[in-house]
Parts: C-alpha cells; structure tokens; sequence
C-alpha cells in the first residue's frame, strides 16, 4: 500500500477518534446538566406562599412536549391588579426557588404566573433533555395563558432568571405583540455561550464543543435555538438587563456586556451590580453569605470526598439562615420598581458593593 494512503487512513482514524470524543464530550455535559429531574429533595429550605401575609396561590395544567406541566398565578389577597407578569425560572427546582421574588411582584400589584419546566418539581418528564426544549414550554406557556378563557392574560411583562432570562429573550420574537417589557436577569446570549461559561477552559475546545452542542439543540428545536441578540434585535419594547459583576456560570463580558455593546441604540437599560454572583438581586449580605456558605459545604465535601455523613450533612442545611439567602438588594429592587412603573432610569446603571459584614 501506498505511503500516502497509510497517511490518509492515520488522519481519517484519529479525526473519526477526535469526532466520537467530542460528541461523547457533549452528551456527557448534556446528561449532567439537562439529563435528570430537578426535584426539592427537602436538603434546602424553600419558602411557598404560606411563608408570605396575604399571598395566594392558585394551580393549573398545561401541555408541553408531550408533558403535563404545572402553572401557577399569585396574587396579593385583596389588591386590584395593575397587569400581568410572567416568571420564568432558571435550573434547579422549578419556580419555587424564587418565591421571595415572586412575592417582590405580588407585592407591586401583579398578578404572576410562573410553572416549573418538563422534568423540574412538579411538572411531568424524566428531564429537560435539551436546553431548548424550556424554550419550548416557555413559548407553549404563553400561548397557554394567552387562548386560556380562564387566565384572560392579553399581555404581559416577562421576567426572567439565567435559563429563564434566554427564554425570555428568546421569546421576543415569538410574542412580540404580547409582551409590554422584559426583565432579564444574568441571561446568556446563545447554547453555544453557555457551553463556554460552563467548561471555562481553552477557547478551541470550549468553541467546538460550544458548536456541537448547538447543532444538536438545532436539529433537536431548530425554531428556539437562536440567541438573545438575533431575537431582541427586532424588539421595540423596553427591556432591563441584570447581571452581577462577579458571575462565574454566566460570564458578563460574553453576556451582559455584549448586550450592552449591540443595544445602545435601543430603549434597553443595563443595570451592573457589583459584588454580586449569579443572583445579582440578592443584597450584598445575602450574597457573601450564599458565597460562605458554599465554601463551607465543599471543606465539607473534601473532607469527607464527597461522601459527607448524614447527621453532619443535616446539621449543615439545618442551620443555614435561609432567609439571607433570599434577601434582596432595595437599591437593585428600587430600580426594577422604577423600570416596572415606567419612571425615568439611566441606560447603564452600576451599583457598587458597599461594605457589609455577615
């Protein structure tokens, strides 16, 4: 055989190798982080609406996927509503991680709407499988609320969190007419940006795995594969931007940044909170003790390797102080208040971590 030829097969073996690796690579992020329900398996303490004076809660169904997923409207007890606001979660156990919030836009007037994805807390489905198929519930969620005679919700303000917040970006151009503004808070641009945050490493192999993952959430749900930029490009209405200046999941200079480079022109406002992680609305205290509190839980599981002992494990999660870890920030909460009640705000807003002992 020819030496070209025996060159020619060593190539084609070892970028076959190369190929099978990085798409085992991927579905291996993808099953880790997608792959399994995100169910409350009471370890945290999670505030419901018996925790807050006069809110209310009511349950409903909708479909998705082929899934039954469950939604939920509160309102204050007694308070005439100035609108709606739908809340998207980000991962984890479904909606009931932002109660506190929740609670925040009842507060204000609203009546909210929030449900847990396809495999999260009490919705239907073995996972979310594909990052975009959230999309999807978030999109059939809406269409839901809007053609229920029930819920009578003709628009809406969208409010989002990490995941949630690229939905509702997302969503810019699927309900266009619908939607009165957009809060999106430590929302990534794409899949593929995501991808990048996550592994954090070499830029070649982060972006090839970056696009291999999208090319299978596209041949998954080519619609909702789109990123953030593509969809709000054509948007008219006002949108306010969120992030923490030191998140690590969702990087500010890939994300909120570019936004804020690709939208001056636009009615959009950027609002920068330094001194915060991915829940740029906690306050400072919150933050530094949600950042203490997970130093502690990994001397814990170095110390153990990651088999800590169950009595230590529930004294841990017993005596954390969870009200903390739900406090939000009033300056970062008036703004939002601002934003919400159509005041006049600055298009890029910073506000700086002022000292605050835990």
């Amino acid at each position: 055989m020819e030496p070209w030829i025996w060159i020619l097969l060593i190539i084609v073996l070892v970028f076959a190798m190369f190929t099978g690796f990085v798409f085992k690579t991927t579905s291996l992020i993808r099953k880790m982080v997608f792959g399994e329900r995100y169910d409350d398996d009471h370890t945290l303490h999670y505030f419901t609406v018996d925790d807050f004076e006069g809110l209310r809660k009511k349950d409903f169904e909708f479909s998705s996927n082929g899934y039954t997923l469950k939604g939920y409207v509160y309102q204050m007890e007694g308070k005439e509503s100035k609108g709606n606001i739908v809340f998207a979660h980000g991962i984890g156990a479904g909606h009931i991680q932002y109660t506190t919030e929740i609670h925040f836009f009842a507060k204000e007037g609203y009546k909210v709407y929030a449900f847990d994805a396809q495999g999260c807390l009490n919705s239907e489905g073995k996972g979310m499988e594909y990052l975009t198929n959230y999309v999807k519930n978030l999109d059939d969620f809406l269409t839901y609320l809007e053609n229920s005679k029930e819920m009578e919700v003709n628009s809406y303000i969208l409010v989002g969190h990490s995941l949630g917040a690229y939905g509702v970006n997302v969503m810019a151009k699927f309900h266009k007419e619908r939607i009165e503004k957009i809060i999106s808070i430590s929302g990534f641009n794409d899949p593929k940006t995501l991808i990048k945050d996550i592994l954090n490493s070499s830029k070649l192999l982060s972006g090839i795995l970056g696009n291999v993952f999208i090319f299978q959430e596209k041949r998954k749900n080519k619609s909702y594969a789109i990123s953030s930029i593509d969809a709000l490009k054509n948007f008219d209405k006002k949108v306010l931007f969120l992030s923490g200046d030191e998140d690590s999941l969702v990087n500010p200079t890939r994300n909120f940044f570019l936004y804020q480079n690709s939208f001056q022109e636009k009615d959009f406002c950027f609002l920068l909170v330094k001194g915060r992680a991915h829940r740029p609305l906690l306050s400072l205290k919150g933050a530094k003790y949600d950042a203490k509190r997970t130093e502690d839980l990994n001397v814990l599981k170095e110390r153990y390797k990651n088999n800590i002992p169950e009595a230590i494990s529930k004294e841990y999660f017993e005596n954390l102080d969870y009200s903390l870890l739900v406090e939000l920030d009033e300056k970062v909460m008036q703004i939002i208040h601002k934003f919400l009640m159509d005041e006049e705000i600055e298009k890029n807003m910073i506000i700086e971590a002022e000292d605050e002992s835990i």
